[in-house]
């Protein structure tokens, strides 16, 4: 999972693979009094876990809302606030070679851009789809490898997956220019 984190005018990120308390800038509270964010490996249901504790509850929102003490789930993309810092969560997608093992894979498995039966130790790829949709395409590594060099815009046809694309970012925070409406309105009312 990727933590990111409002800094300034700026975003930080960095991979969270265990829990970890999430403490104010001054710490202020004791880490037990603090929220944990609690990656999850199965991202059926949420890529993560929010634990507010009571003695912070409702001074924590999640997507806008304030959340009382207990477990929460966190998604894709989803934003928590606390203590005037902004976090996101996303999935990090990575697409990983293994070998092909008919017992863990099943016994009748296809590549899925050439149809040709996968042999026992074959070098495979599993396509890892998209947040919140996995996919179930396998692919001979070799093909998969063929088609990013022929075509740096490939997708997987089975969800439309794109290997390049990167890592999601939280949105960039524009500017506020409410001074500058104040000035135009001015302008136009004269």
């Amino acid at each position: 999972m990727i933590l990111w984190t409002s800094e300034n005018e700026g975003h930080t990120r960095r991979v969270l693979r265990e829990a970890e308390s999430i403490t104010p800038d001054d710490a202020s509270e004791p880490a037990d009094e603090s929220p944990v964010l609690v990656p999850l490996q199965d991202h059926d249901q949420g890529i993560g876990a929010l634990f507010v504790p009571h003695a912070v509850q409702g001074e924590v929102t999640h997507n806008g809302i304030a959340l009382p003490a207990g477990f929460h789930i966190l998604k894709h993309a989803d934003q928590f606030v606390y203590d005037n810092r902004r976090f996101w969560v996303a999935v990090k997608v990575q697409v990983e070679s293994e070998s092909y093992q008919p017992d863990v894979h099943g016994q009748d498995q296809f590549c899925f851009v050439t149809k040709a039966r996968l042999e026992e130790g074959e070098e495979i790829l599993n396509c890892p789809g998209r947040p919140g949709a996995p996919c179930v395409a396998v692919y001979r590594r070799a093909v998969w490898e063929k088609a990013l060099a022929a075509n740096p815009q490939f997708r997987c046809p089975g969800c439309g997956f794109d290997p390049n694309g990167g890592d999601w970012e939280p949105p960039t925070r524009r500017a506020r220019n409410l001074q500058r409406s104040f000035d135009l309105a001015e302008e136009h009312s004269a």
